[in-house]
């Protein structure tokens, strides 16, 4: 049977049913007031932190703490409030202690205590300024004392921790410079012993002498050529002189005086040492024709000035390099030379003029010969050196070029961390005179007065909104639930076709006093309920 309800009929209802949801109501809200006004008060105490900048500015000194601040302190908040950190501090402050419970079960409470949270609070005069980060500390307890003295022993450890993970990182950058520094010096240290090795083994093939031997055999070359060229000019004096030789053995009739010829010999001797050095090859070819013609004209000045020449010829070899071509060279010289100031004669030559002029030219041209070819083995032998040397120089440069410019990468990385290892030591001692970033107490733990738990209005709503809906249940619900026919439109809904008359019906007086008695006693009940919850709720929210 179903039957369409009018508000005429939900008011009906609700007058039948009034004191059906009337009492459970306010029996459930005595007993959700109880219940709230039973709850413990749990207090809270909070600490809050700002996290201020660096206290000397970045341009001077550049921290090695360079990780984002908001994350270094969720890092600190994770060590702070790990399960043995928080058991440690139960341990130290006596807290949860209950018989019976588990480590797990006492973690739990702590842990539900314990609150640190990290905010971030935006700037608002400017939208680029940075922002500033707020740390909130608390704890939640029965006894406001021990509120207060476990956040101040929070907050003893969260600072502590801080400290600690910036000293970790400023301790760990330095070590890690002072590894990798040392790294770079042992590999420097290598690469140089095998530049030193390699340079070692060919000490006169290095690749920044280079431009030197080019330059070297360009002299050479062309000092050979010009001795070349020298020994040609001599060579053919020599045969002009062989053959002019029967001519200058008749050269007795010309009347040309010996001492003319040395006096001719000797001008151009001096005029030619004011131009050029003694060991130039003219100078020492002429300067042997005035002595070979000495020796024979005038054996006086010979002794002396082949005296003069020894000197000058024992300088030079004591200035020579001993075994080289040169010195073997001023040797020969000094030894010829004393072989024939052995050998001057006393008094003037027997020999003609004409043959004295001979055999003088002869030995002059010969002994320039020689010098000149000893100067070419000289010259040869120095540009087969070089030559020799330039044609290696390229194996050493390969083995050389890559080791240098790892020498040079591993100064500059030595430099570089060098300066960074300086800059990571000062940040240190910048951390240990908490001059860098740091954390500042804005509010300092306090003892709570007023509990943040239970939250007595809310509750009571809330036990307001489940009484009432309880009630209505216990009171609506069956009339819903079981329909009966409660007026003249129902029953004319169920019988159709047919005329329903209204008749009203008279109550008499008997049958009106259990009525009235029953209204009278759950009005009675009511009141004496919402007194009594009255009562409680005073007392709740006292």
């Amino acid at each position: 049977m179903q039957l369409q309800l009018t508000p005429a009929d939900l008011i009906g209802m609700v007058k039948r049913r009034f004191f059906w949801c009337l009492i459970p109501f306010l029996i459930l809200m005595i007993i959700g007031l109880f219940v709230i006004k039973s709850l413990p008060a749990v207090y809270q105490s909070t600490a809050r932190l700002i996290v201020e900048d660096q206290q000397i500015s970045n341009q001077f000194v550049q921290s090695a703490v360079t990780s984002d601040a908001y994350q270094r302190i969720e890092a600190v908040i994770a060590r702070t409030t790990a399960r043995d950190s928080l058991l440690l501090l139960a341990d130290e402050l006596n807290l949860f202690r209950e018989p019976g419970q588990t480590i797990t079960q006492r973690y739990r409470k702590i842990d539900r205590a314990v609150r640190i949270s990290v905010s971030r609070i935006a700037s608002t005069r400017r939208r680029n300024d940075p922002s500033a980060i707020i740390v909130t500390i608390s704890f939640r307890s029965k006894n406001p004392a021990e509120a207060q003295r476990v956040t101040n022993r929070l907050l003893s450890a969260f600072l502590e921790r801080n400290i600690a993970v910036r000293n970790e990182i400023v301790e760990t950058t330095a070590l890690f410079l002072q590894d990798e520094e040392a790294k770079i010096r042992r590999s420097l240290d290598r690469t140089l012993t095998s530049i030193a090795r390699i340079k070692q083994e060919s000490p006169n093939v290095l690749p920044e002498n280079g431009e030197l031997y080019r330059r070297s055999l360009e002299r050479a070359s062309a000092e050979l050529l010009r001795i070349d060229n020298s020994i040609e000019s001599t060579q053919q004096e020599l045969r002009i002189l062989q053959m002019q030789r029967p001519i200058i053995l008749r050269a007795d009739a010309t009347g040309f005086s010996g001492d003319d010829e040395l006096r001719v010999k000797r001008r151009q001797l001096d005029a030619l040492q004011r131009q050029y050095q003694d060991n130039y090859p003219d100078v020492i070819a002429l300067k042997a024709e005035v002595l070979a013609l000495e020796k024979d004209i005038d054996p006086e000045s010979f002794r002396r000035r082949a005296q003069e020449e020894l000197r000058a010829l024992q300088t030079q070899i004591n200035d020579a390099e001993r075994g080289s071509s040169e010195f073997d060279i001023l040797v020969e010289r000094r030894d010829r030379l004393r072989a024939d100031l052995r050998d001057v004669p006393a008094g003037a030559s027997t020999s003609t003029l004409s043959e004295v002029q001979y055999e003088t030219q002869l030995a002059t041209l010969e002994s320039r010969l020689d010098i000149l070819n000893s100067q070419r083995e000289a010259a040869a032998a120095q540009i087969a050196d070089f030559e020799a040397r330039l044609t290696t120089l390229p194996a050493v440069e390969s083995r050389l070029y890559p080791l240098l410019q790892e020498q040079q990468q591993l100064e500059a990385d030595l430099i570089r961390l060098r300066s960074d290892r300086s800059e990571a030591e000062l940040s240190a001692s910048i951390e240990g005179q908490s001059m860098g970033e740091r954390l500042t107490t804005l509010e300092q733990p306090t003892r709570p007065d007023t509990p943040v738990s239970p939250n007595k209005p809310q509750l009571a709503i809330l036990v307001f909104g489940v009484a009432g809906l309880v009630a209505l249940i216990i009171g609506l619900v069956p009339e819903i639930l079981f329909a009966k026919v409660r007026s003249r439109d129902h029953l004319q809904t169920l019988l159709q076709n047919i005329k329903v008359v209204e008749v009203p019906r008279f109550i008499g007086a008997q049958s009106r006093t259990p009525q009235r008695l029953l209204f009278a006693s759950l009005t009675s009940v009511s009141i004496v309920l919402s007194m009594a919850l009255s009562f409680m709720a005073y007392q709740t929210f006292l």
